[in-house]
């Protein structure tokens, strides 16, 4: 008898596509990104530090999202 017979086989890891992943990390990098420029030059345009319509920049990946959401339906 082989010791290798007796063994349970192990369960199989569930695939995840990266993709999606990949796709949402890259938008909040481009968002984040562009958010920084933005502040940049606003708080040169103002003279002064605030945030305003840039901060948008920061909900990229969720507008993505939902835009791509309702597009699709």
């Amino acid at each position: 008898m082989n010791c290798s017979e007796n063994t349970n086989p192990k369960p199989k890891r569930p695939v995840v596509d990266v993709r999606p992943i990949l796709k949402y990390a890259a938008l909040a990098l481009l968002g984040f990104i562009l958010f920084k420029m933005a502040a940049k030059q606003a708080r040169h345009d103002r003279g002064y530090a605030a945030i305003g319509g840039e901060a948008f920049f920061l909900f990229l990946p969720v507008f993505y999202y939902l835009i791509s959401k309702t597009v699709r339906d």
